[in-house]
């Protein structure tokens, strides 16, 4: 991961980060596949490599969605920081497909993920800045519009019964809640 991490900051200054991001993307949907069809010391090797190429995915998504946002940038970066789950989510989804099958199958659920990315370098990098998807956050003011009062700060307060049972890193900004059976 930390060799896939400084590889691929040093591409990064040679080449743009959105292509990049891309062919990331091609390689950990490429070696996940191939730990889901179980191909021996083959699926061995795709399994060391999906944690290279997939080393700068979120820092790199992270730039590239908060670029050109001026004074909302500080506000999507807290945003974009409360909205990954799959490292909380993931493992238990693997755990589960992994019971009901084998390991290798449950890389699948990885696989979905990476799909998800290589779509959305495909069209950043076809669509570059005009991309529908280049600011790959939620807009929580939108997402609240109705539902609250705009704050001082410039972000709306959801109403307090919408978010009486939820629990708060820090005031006013919610995080997912996922209930564990």
């Amino acid at each position: 991961f930390m060799c896939g991490r400084f590889a691929g900051r040093w591409i990064m200054g040679y080449i743009k980060a959105e292509k990049v991001l891309y062919y990331c993307a091609i390689g950990t949907v490429i070696t996940t596949a191939m730990v889901v069809l179980n191909l021996g010391l083959l699926s061995f090797v795709g399994l060391i490599l999906i944690y290279v190429f997939e080393a700068i995915m979120f820092p790199t998504i992270f730039a590239i969605s908060l670029r050109g946002l001026g004074d909302y940038t500080k506000r999507a970066s807290s945003y974009l920081m409360m909205t990954p789950i799959g490292g909380a989510v993931g493992p238990l989804l693997m755990g589960f497909v992994a019971d009901q099958t084998n390991m290798s199958v449950s890389f699948i659920v990885p696989l979905v993920s990476y799909v998800v990315v290589w779509a959305y370098a495909t069209k950043v990098l076809k669509n570059g800045e005009k991309s529908e998807y280049r600011d790959f956050f939620i807009d929580w003011n939108k997402f609240w519009e109705g539902h609250g009062e705009m704050t001082e700060e410039g972000y709306i307060q959801p109403d307090a019964e919408l978010i009486k049972d939820m629990f708060f890193r820090k005031p006013g900004l919610p995080i997912l809640m996922v209930r564990m059976p």
